[in-house]
């Protein structure tokens, strides 16, 4: 938003990152927790079952259609909605406490590879395909750059911690990728300004 000047350049990424990739990758995590067996059928629908998903497909649903939330019904889901971003940040501070610091851990070559693609891959490969494949340019290429150039998201940290796994990589990848932002930021508005 600081950037860009508008936060509705991000809502496509955040539409595709909820309702494609973070239910196929929950969908991998449910099925390969040990006991995650039974019918095909089960198996197969695991991601409707799952409740991020299930809030990100019933929030399209709503907006599709244009109904109007009843204001007792709307505000106390609001009122968590408006929980869930300081919730996070809280979850991650804490689990930063007695930590190592950043690439001390026995994953670090992991994560020092995870934020080089996040930091820097990520917004180069979304230059060539912005500039080369689609051929934008100006503003619009600018954003579609600052937004491949954000930090890690939160509920990767989120996600790691409910299903008990690669913690200490999703953790230092989120704050090491945070921390890089602001200067890779400040080289695509220098390149690309």
């Amino acid at each position: 938003m600081y950037v860009l000047g508008d936060a509705s350049l991000v809502a496509p990424v955040l539409l595709l990152q909820q309702l494609v990739i973070t239910p196929i990758a929950l969908a991998v995590l449910d099925l390969s927790r040990p006991g995650a067996r039974g019918p095909w059928w089960s198996r197969l629908t695991a991601p409707l079952r799952n409740p991020v998903v299930i809030g990100s497909l019933g929030g399209v649903a709503v907006a599709a259609t244009g109904w109007q939330v009843p204001g007792g019904l709307f505000d106390p889901i609001s009122l968590l909605g408006g929980m869930a971003v300081p919730a996070v940040l809280l979850a991650f501070g804490i689990s930063l406490r007695g930590s190592n610091p950043p690439g001390r851990s026995p994953e670090r070559g992991v994560v020092f590879l995870s934020v080089a693609l996040k930091s820097v891959g990520q917004p180069a490969v979304a230059w060539l395909l912005g500039a080369l494949v689609f051929g934008l340019s100006g503003a619009v290429l600018f954003g579609v750059v600052v937004t491949s150039a954000l930090p890690a998201a939160q509920n990767l940290f989120t996600y790691a911690a409910r299903y008990e796994t690669s913690m200490t990589l999703a953790r230092e990848s989120v704050l090491l990728s945070t921390i890089l932002a602001a200067p890779v930021i400040g080289v695509v508005a220098v390149l690309l300004g």
